[in-house]
């Protein structure tokens, strides 16, 4: 029989008895594990949210420094920036935000990092403590101070956690650039622009080229019903025995109502042939290059007078747009020794563009516009009389059909000085110098001699004739002899980029060559894009194909070449 214990008994046991322990142990622990992982979640949402909160700073600070607020006042910035994060702000349920309480934000430049700054009091922007800064190097700093509400920090009083920020971001001064402009006169630059041009040079001169020649060919324009002839003010007079019509100012004619080239057999009436040539004031015969004139044909060498004068309205808005003054000079190149400066006429470029345009400045576009609407960009006239195929200027006697040399471009850029010897960075640091861009128009094709670019030659009649057609790099370059892309290479080892416009060298630009030459030229095509690329600085080459507008593709490139990073972050 067993005493039941006494009370006293009984507590002395629970003292001593040591089973259970282990529940009661987890119990206590159960509310500071509870609190630790509460406050992990809250501390997890509200890292979650400064995430969010950091993305809508950054795009608020960048905002005013992007290319449309370049144009605006600091002021203007100011408050479009702290309204984009407010709306940012707002959208987050999660945080207590007030947008008086809650921003800091200040717009400046490098010079008065402070201009203004944003007033939440009044919920604006002050006014300007100087001059506004959108022209030059803009500094926006924006701090943020918000709280992210707790869910299990509110058993505990604590009902919120801070969470601050801070975004910075800086506008780079668009620097000063001068340009050089490279432009391919040679004769493959006769090629009609679009197919609608091409089919009516074929069917009607039996040629795809404006062919542009001191001596013809009888029949190379026949007024023979099949085409009208614009006549400008048609004017009758006689030659000889024979009438003739003059058909524009030039004094162009045609035969008209009798015949010519009679000749009287020994026996019979005389024999006459009708002529329906068309003749040069001269005698001669006109080429289908006047043949495109008189029916308002566009070549691409037409394009590249209007892309080149286009460039002038291009560069005045972008200065306006990027507070930048830029600088040109007009070049043109064909024949290895016919590389010449074709605008400003002595040394140095002309200032094109900045941000307000001086009389002076503009008086100097309207010039460089004239310039290159004019005859200064013309296509190159072959001297077939006493060249057989050589170029108006700089004809060796030797050299004939030999156009659109590189080696002539890059070897007269760099070495009669009309690039400089380093770029610059084009800062207003003292001592700088602008940055420097050669453009170059061209098909790429190179028809110069082998022997400057030391790599094989066509060889159309089986005859040694040291000529050929490549694209850009040469045929075969030896290390003995720098191949074009070389030289390339040597330029922007100067600090110039080269920015190209390729318009598409393509098979209608041979179709009248000898069928030897034709199938080398075909081999050689597929190549000249690459070469291209590869002579253009990075990113800096863009093709025009027939029927695409070459100056808006010049005015794209042009953009492009300008544009330079904005943001600093």
């Amino acid at each position: 029989m067993f005493a039941t214990p006494t009370p006293i008994a009984w507590l002395r046991r629970f003292k001593t008895d040591k089973r259970g322990n282990v529940l009661m142990i987890m119990g206590f622990a159960l509310i500071p594990i509870t609190m630790a992982a509460g406050m992990t979640v809250d501390y997890t949402r509200a890292a979650r949210l400064k995430t969010k909160l950091d993305a809508a700073a950054d795009a608020a600070v960048l905002s005013a420094v992007s290319e449309a607020a370049n144009i605006s006042t600091d002021k203007t910035v100011c408050e479009r920036a702290a309204a984009l994060f407010d709306s940012q702000a707002r959208s987050i349920p999660e945080i207590a935000y007030s947008k008086a309480a809650s921003i800091t934000l200040t717009v400046g430049s490098q010079v008065a990092p402070v201009n203004v700054n944003y007033v939440g009091a009044t919920d604006s922007c002050s006014a300007p403590a100087g001059s506004p800064s959108s022209a030059s190097s803009r500094v926006v700093s924006l701090n943020y101070s918000v709280e992210s509400r707790n869910i299990f920090g509110a058993l505990f009083s604590r009902l919120t956690l801070p969470v601050t920020g801070l975004a910075n971001s800086e506008s780079s001064i668009a620097p000063n650039i001068d340009f050089y402009v490279a432009l391919d006169t040679s004769p493959s630059m006769a090629l009609p622009v679009t197919p609608a041009g091409i089919t009516a040079m074929t069917s009607t001169t039996g040629c795809t080229f404006a062919c542009h020649t001191n001596n013809a060919p009888a029949g190379a324009v026949k007024d023979d019903g099949n085409f009208m002839l614009n006549k400008d003010a048609p004017r009758t007079a006689m030659i000889g025995p024979n009438s003739i019509t003059y058909i524009d100012s030039a004094n162009t004619y045609v035969y008209t109502g009798n015949k010519k080239d009679c000749v009287t057999p020994k026996k019979g009436a005389p024999v006459c042939v009708t002529d329906i040539n068309v003749y040069n004031s001269d005698g001669s015969y006109v080429d289908t290059y006047w043949y495109t004139r008189n029916k308002v044909i566009t070549l691409r060498i037409d394009e590249l007078r209007r892309a080149t004068s286009q460039l002038v309205t291009t560069a005045l808005d972008e200065a306006g747009k990027n507070g930048a003054t830029y600088q040109a000079a007009i070049f043109a190149f064909d024949f290895e020794a016919n590389f010449r400066r074709i605008y400003p006429t002595t040394s140095g470029v002309v200032k094109i563009a900045e941000k307000t345009p001086s009389a002076a400045t503009l008086a100097n576009g309207v010039t460089f516009k004239a310039t290159a609407n004019s005859t200064a960009v013309e296509l190159a006239k072959l001297d077939d009389k006493t060249g057989g195929g050589c170029p108006a200027f700089g004809c060796t006697g030797s050299n004939r059909y030999l156009f659109t040399s590189f080696k002539g471009l890059f070897d007269g850029m760099m070495g009669a000085g009309y690039l400089p010897a380093m770029g610059g960075n084009g800062t207003l640091t003292a001592g700088d110098t602008p940055q420097a861009i050669l453009f170059i128009v061209t098909d790429g094709m190179s028809g110069e001699k082998s022997s400057l670019v030391d790599g094989v030659y066509s060889n159309p009649h089986g005859f040694a004739e040291d000529r050929t057609r490549s694209e850009m790099s040469g045929s075969l370059p030896s290390p003995s002899n720098p191949s074009h892309l070389a030289k390339c290479n040597a330029i922007k080892a100067r600090n110039v980029r080269i920015a190209i416009l390729y318009t598409e060298y393509t098979p209608a630009s041979i179709a009248s060559d000898e069928a030897e030459q034709r199938a080398w030229v075909l081999s050689r095509i597929p190549f000249v894009e690459g070469k291209l690329r590869d002579c253009a600085s990075p990113g800096l080459m863009l093709k025009v194909s027939t029927g695409t507008s070459i100056p808006d593709a010049l005015s794209a490139l042009f953009k492009k070449a300008v544009a330079t990073p904005r943001l600093v972050k």
